[in-house]
């Protein structure tokens, strides 16, 4: 073979050679092309898809912030009707107690007015069991009594008085033991004393006869006598002496001429 057709051959083969690369790189140009739509495409897809995916986001939020919007007024909703019942049930205890608390205090006021009833009889009782001792107590004049008529029984004349003093009783001794000494050593009056029962009459408390032929100074000074010991206790009666005598039985020495007579009997009246 000549040297043209060696080259000849050669050069086609180089153009065969050209043409298969610059094939190769039209494909190559072609899948690059395709690879950069693929990309552009791809890019796309994700855009779309990140926008789908944030719209999603973005509605699971809204549902999220919904459903604790929701959960929250539920709950909001709870909390307002347990604290209703809380307080319905709180006011009905506050009623039960107040109930309680007012018919205990009705109790205790019913409680107190039967204990201060109570109290008031015991006192009362008590009052009573005093003045009855009181009452049991032997009686005596009033030396206040006694001291204010003392100047103006001083003042009138020596008087003659006879004591008849009733039997079996030491308050009737002890008043007449006070009556005598006053009269003997304080006024200077002159007293015989007779011990015994009368059977006609009775006499209670202290009674001053005089005798009707008594002159107005001697009527004066038994009436003074018997302020003088008449008290709260002691009851003082003034009367005439009885024309004709009772029947007694008397011990003692009698002076027959004494204008005066007091007769000390049980001591059964007290003045109000």
């Amino acid at each position: 073979m000549s040297k043209v057709e060696t080259l000849t051959v050669q050069k086609s083969e180089l153009e065969q050679s050209q043409s298969n690369w610059e094939f190769g790189m039209t494909i190559s140009l072609s899948i690059v092309v395709l690879a950069a739509l693929a990309v552009l495409f791809a890019d796309w897809g994700i855009r779309r898809a990140s926008k789908r995916l944030q719209s999603v986001q973005d509605e699971i939020i809204r549902e999220k912030d919904s459903d604790t919007e929701f959960r929250i007024e539920q709950v909001r909703a709870d909390a307002k009707r347990d604290a209703a019942r809380i307080e319905s049930e709180g006011k009905a205890k506050i009623a039960g107690l107040e109930t309680a608390a007012s018919d205990a205090k009705a109790a205790q006021q019913k409680v107190e007015i039967e204990l201060n009833k109570q109290k008031t009889k015991a006192a009362e009782a008590e009052l009573a069991l005093l003045e009855l001792k009181e009452q049991q107590k032997p009686r005596h004049l009033d030396e206040k009594q006694l001291e204010k008529f003392l100047p103006l029984l001083k003042q009138l004349p020596s008087q003659k008085v006879n004591m008849f003093v009733y039997t079996g009783d030491t308050e009737i001794v002890g008043i007449t033991n006070e009556i005598t000494l006053f009269l003997v050593n304080r006024v200077g009056w002159q007293i015989k004393v007779a011990i015994g029962n009368e059977s006609s009459r009775s006499v209670g408390n202290i009674l001053i006869e005089v005798d009707s032929k008594a002159t107005p100074q001697q009527w004066s000074a038994a009436g003074m006598l018997a302020e003088a010991l008449r008290s709260k206790k002691v009851v003082v009666n003034v009367g005439m002496r009885p024309a004709s005598p009772t029947s007694s039985i008397f011990t003692g020495e009698i002076d027959k001429d004494a204008p005066i007579t007091v007769t000390v009997g049980r001591m059964t009246q007290v003045e109000k």
